[in-house]
């Protein structure tokens, strides 16, 4: 089989960049080439069953490794492998980067439909419950910000692009005359609405896919209160996951300055000192305070008042 200019056996655009399938043999191996933008990031993560030889090798550009607590810079012609994966490894372009990526089981298919799919139901969902379609990339994007500012390390903010992304995730599972219900819910309603967090979780936790797996705990915690008196679990203060603290701050603002069909919508302004009032009951005290300088910054950016 030749190839020429480009060409491969399958290819996949997702938000991170794209994927092209360029070699797969019936004993397993394949070779991905990857393109990701500068500020994406790509990883790799031990799976449990999972021993296949795993390498890769820059083709362009500059990606920052992090690697048990340690950063390396790797740069054309530059490459690494494991046989098996023992740690996570976290990628960060630099600048926009292509690398090749080979292993000697497949994955491809796996991964490319099953996040692809994934992507395109969070999306449906927003729709349905009155959000543009870009909401939960915003969501992702701010959080990022916001764990950036906290000092969140490599590992821990690929986990927080996929927990953010995939936080109402679960509603897929919620009826349509509660998720699409104008009056105020029953009890019995309210408490269908709560599941959509354990929902979210356990279908992440079903990929298989370990940083999935990892992001679903952001998932199910994203409504829980620093007081302790959110859901589903009630767990309160440094018990909650910091990247669903993050989402929570992140999701409630964004949900304050979107017109809904029970609200209207609030000033961006409006919204903060909410946010604010909340802090140390509702929200984490120091997410609250990076979410703040990230906003501040995000404004004067913007030339907004």
């Amino acid at each position: 089989m030749i190839l020429q200019n480009g060409e491969a056996l399958e290819k996949v655009k997702l938000a991170e960049g794209n994927m092209s399938l360029v070699l797969s043999t019936p004993c397993g191996t394949e070779m991905i080439h990857h393109f990701i933008p500068k500020g994406a990031q790509w990883s790799l993560f031990p799976e449990k069953g999972r021993t296949a030889t795993e390498a890769i090798y820059v083709l362009s550009g500059k990606l920052l490794l992090e690697y048990m607590e340690k950063k390396t810079i790797l740069v054309k012609g530059d490459g690494l492998s494991s046989s098996p994966l023992t740690d996570d490894l976290i990628f960060e372009a630099l600048e926009d980067s292509e690398f090749m990526y080979t292993t000697t089981e497949p994955i491809f298919y796996t991964y490319s439909n099953r996040v692809k799919e994934l992507r395109e139901l969070s999306v449906a969902i927003g729709l349905k419950d009155g959000y543009t379609d870009d909401h939960c990339s915003r969501i992702r994007d701010i959080s990022l910000k916001v764990g950036k500012q906290l000092g969140l390390t490599q590992s821990e903010l690929f986990v927080l692009s996929f927990g953010s992304f995939f936080h109402d995730l679960g509603k897929i599972m919620i009826p349509e005359q509660i998720l699409l219900k104008t009056d105020p819910l029953t009890e019995k309603e309210r408490e269908a609405l709560k599941l959509h967090t354990v929902y979210g979780g356990a279908i992440l936790r079903e990929t298989g896919q370990a940083h999935l797996i990892k992001a679903a705990e952001i998932v199910e915690q994203h409504h829980e209160r620093y007081d302790g008196k959110g859901y589903p679990i009630g767990y309160e203060k440094d018990e909650i996951n910091m990247g669903a603290a993050i989402v929570a701050v992140v999701d409630s603002y964004d949900a304050m300055i979107t017109d809904r069909v029970y609200q209207k919508r609030r000033t961006p302004m409006q919204a903060l000192e909410e946010i604010k009032r909340c802090r140390g009951v509702n929200y984490h005290p120091d997410v609250v305070d990076a979410f703040i300088k990230v906003m501040q910054k995000e404004w004067n950016e913007d030339g907004t008042d």
